[in-house]
């Protein structure tokens, strides 16, 4: 994220814009209870409703070939390159190899939310976004939230007084 928000900034300043009104708001799913452990199943909960068909379009697009082939509760089988992006194909390969996920694992988190998140409790949430407004990875976040309006709610009277 750092070095995404160093290009941009200095991106901005080359073209004669002041680098301080470009704005870096990185969207963030904020996941939050009273528990680190009660947020991680809140998260758990709502990974689980990913429907498989979707996540096996994901997965699908994710490395070039139609995954639908797969026998999804076995580890990945090779995948021969395609014209599909490389550096993607090799983020889910990889994400496959670390974590030894069946396809259908693997398929059921690129089908959820895949991007920023925070799952945790308030003063953890808290900390890790003021780390990443402190070491100029972002200026801010777009928050979202996992259910309306409970998520919104939480977030609201957990996460805004610890910040």
């Amino acid at each position: 994220m750092r070095a995404y928000y160093a290009n941009i900034k200095s991106r901005a300043a080359k073209a004669g814009r002041d680098p301080v009104l470009v704005k870096i708001l990185p969207g963030a799913l904020v996941t939050v209870a009273k528990t680190a452990d009660a947020a991680r199943e809140g998260r758990a909960l709502l990974d689980s409703l990913v429907r498989p068909d979707s996540g096996t379009d994901a997965l699908s697009i994710a490395l070039g070939t139609d995954a639908r082939a797969f026998d999804l509760d076995a580890p990945l089988p090779d995948i021969h390159e395609t014209n599909q992006s490389q550096s993607g194909r090799h983020r889910v390969l990889e994400r496959a190899r670390r974590g030894k996920l069946t396809a259908r694992q693997l398929a059921m988190a690129l089908g959820g939310y895949g991007g920023l998140s925070f799952t945790s409790s308030t003063e953890t949430i808290a900390d890790e976004m003021q780390h990443l407004l402190e070491s100029d990875a972002c200026d801010g976040f777009n928050i979202m939230f996992p259910t309306i309006p409970g998520g919104v709610e939480d977030f609201v009277w957990l996460v805004v007084p610890e910040l």
